[in-house]
């Protein structure tokens, strides 16, 4: 930083050094011409200011209001920054990089995955009915939600599930429990026998009544 020779000020005649080149009044008064010395009103209230130090414009009370509101719209500029959710992506991925290369933690993940999702199917054939619908089947691992007009399509996509990789189990029942089970599709459980049976034949060997007939 530059170091100018001291000068005198052009109103009080008093030395000073100056700050830069082209400055001929000193803090004194330049404060003075400014506006910025002796008693004056707040900008805002119109409140008088009797000792309002070097260059303060508001009381108290409006300067810590003003203060606050300029802090959280900075912050608020910051937190929408889409630098700001790129950044934290880029740091996100990289964190998760160097945490799974970590031995054990990779297959310590996928563990937790599994008994979570596990828990959330559990959950999700307990609402629905808790066995086949058509055979009656009780164990979980042959179990799974079938929709039975036929509009799971349509159904994900009110979730905003449309390309394959989003319309996972987990994903979906993650959603359906969000919204307290409650959906305008009608839903049931079925085996995975008979849920492929239903697909693809249009019904179940399981019910007579339908007339269906097996193939042999």
């Amino acid at each position: 930083m530059p170091i100018f020779a001291p000068r005198k000020c052009t109103t009080c005649r008093e030395k000073f050094v100056p700050n830069s080149g082209p400055q001929k009044f000193c803090t004194s008064c330049r404060q003075i011409a400014y506006g910025r010395k002796g008693p004056a009103k707040c900008k805002s209230c119109d409140v008088m200011i009797e000792d309002r130090g070097h260059s303060a414009r508001y009381c108290k009370t409006c300067r810590a209001e003003r203060t606050k509101e300029l802090r959280n719209a900075s912050f608020k500029r910051a937190y929408n920054d889409p630098r700001r959710k790129r950044k934290l992506k880029r740091f996100a991925r990289r964190n998760l990089t160097r945490w799974m290369s970590i031995p054990g933690n990779r297959e310590a993940l996928r563990a937790r995955e599994r008994a979570r999702h596990l828990k959330l199917k559990l959950e999700a054939i307990a609402r629905f009915g808790g066995k086949c619908a058509c055979c009656g089947e009780t164990k979980y691992q042959f179990l799974s939600l079938d929709h039975v007009d036929g509009d799971g399509a349509e159904h994900r996509r009110g979730y905003g599930l449309k390309s394959p990789a989003s319309t996972r189990r987990p994903h979906f029942l993650r959603l359906l429990k969000r919204d307290g089970w409650k959906t305008k599709s009608k839903l049931q459980v079925l085996c995975m026998n008979c849920h492929i049976a239903i697909d693809l034949w249009g019904g179940c060997p399981h019910n007579e009544a339908e007339g269906f007939d097996v193939v042999t």
